[in-house]
């Protein structure tokens, strides 16, 4: 809760400072209504409310009479209410901050470069396109920050992450729906209307074989607030049937923290564990040399995504975290938090507390 609530308060000003910049990035701060949908999600959202004392302006528990007046349509479930919360568009929010850059340095951006592979050589690291046997770029620092694209790398495969399907339907604004003023977020999550469109979905899909629309997920889609609110009459007004949707990938670790810093050397990691799984010291010597060695690296490769379901939130703050420790500045986060998003973290774990890593 701790990063969460620190990354999700820095997007929503990083937003609001582009937008009094002049830069337009479809959003509203509408608040973000948060209910349960069956027992167990209702329980789980009762153990968040009673977790701890939040502050109002963070969210704030309310009754379904309360709900419905938010969100002027009925719910018929009480729930916690995010008042700060809202929607952002996520390609006009990627394009303002690009753009905004561009104000600040001298940045460079070159699209429609496939990058295939990326090597280390003499001068640091080179970039790869197709098959061409010629680096198209090199640079001391890289970042992989690739998305779904990420563990498509030598050195990067290996990334305890993995790839999740999501298809969000897009459906036209009608009846009672039209009137939905904050987001809802129950089984799936559903968007007021903008440009009388609304956003429903998304499906969750594993390691998915293509991204083509998918007319089952989009009908799974339609269901969500149905389920969600079966005794409300306005799920009704939801129609998927113009079949307009878009298709993404999340990377998502299995803790579900997002990937931030150092490329890990795994090879080099594996032959270590491998030293020690047939040395004759104790445990307790290679727990000890674990815990004062560094880990090995990539020397100036790193690596920036997993940002699963909560990219919009969480990418902006552990951009600028890693940001800040190439340019040697302070960190927005604190060295336990970047020890929780460190790529080594599912192996060193392990190791740290002397357990097997297979």
């Amino acid at each position: 809760s701790q990063f969460f609530q620190q990354a999700f308060l820095f997007s929503r000003r990083q937003v609001q400072s582009l937008v009094d910049d002049g830069f337009h990035i479809g959003h509203q701060w509408c608040g973000v209504l948060h209910t349960g949908f069956d027992e167990r999600s209702e329980t789980r959202l009762t153990k968040i409310i009673n977790g701890q004392q939040w502050p109002q302006e963070i969210a704030t528990a309310v009754t379904a009479q309360q709900a419905s007046d938010i969100a002027r349509v009925t719910i018929d479930k009480s729930g916690f209410y995010y008042p700060l919360g809202g929607w952002v568009c996520p390609f006009e929010f990627a394009q303002a901050a690009i753009s905004k850059a561009q104000t600040l340095a001298n940045v460079k951006v070159v699209y429609n470069s496939h990058i295939n592979r990326i090597e280390s050589g003499p001068q640091g690291w080179q970039l790869f396109s197709n098959n061409s046997t010629l680096a198209i770029a090199t640079h001391q620092q890289l970042v992989v920050a690739s998305g779904a694209q990420l563990t498509d790398y030598a050195q990067t495969k290996l990334l305890q992450i993995s790839g999740f399907r999501g298809q969000v339907s897009h459906i036209p604004a009608q009846g009672e729906l039209a009137q939905l003023s904050t987001v809802i977020c129950a089984n799936g999550y559903l968007t007021p209307q903008h440009n009388q469109v609304h956003c429903v979905g998304a499906s969750y899909v594993k390691d998915p074989t293509h991204l083509d629309f998918c007319p089952q997920e989009q009908h799974e889609n339609s269901l969500k607030m149905k389920q969600s609110f079966p005794n409300s009459n306005w799920p009704n007004d939801i129609d998927v049937s113009n079949n307009d949707a878009r298709v993404g990938v999340r990377m998502v670790s299995r803790d579900h923290f997002p990937v931030m810093g150092c490329a890990t050397d795994v090879e080099a990691l594996f032959d270590r564990y491998a030293v020690q799984q047939q040395s004759k010291n104790k445990p307790s010597e290679w727990q000890h040399y674990w815990q004062t060695t560094p880990a090995p690296i990539y020397d100036g490769l790193y690596v920036l995504g997993g940002l699963g379901s909560r990219g919009l939130s969480s990418g902006p703050l552990v951009a600028e975290c890693l940001a800040a420790n190439l340019c040697g500045e302070l960190s927005p986060v604190n060295l336990e938090l970047q020890a929780l998003l460190s790529p080594n973290r599912m192996w060193l774990r392990k190791l740290l507390k002397g357990k097997a890593l297979l």
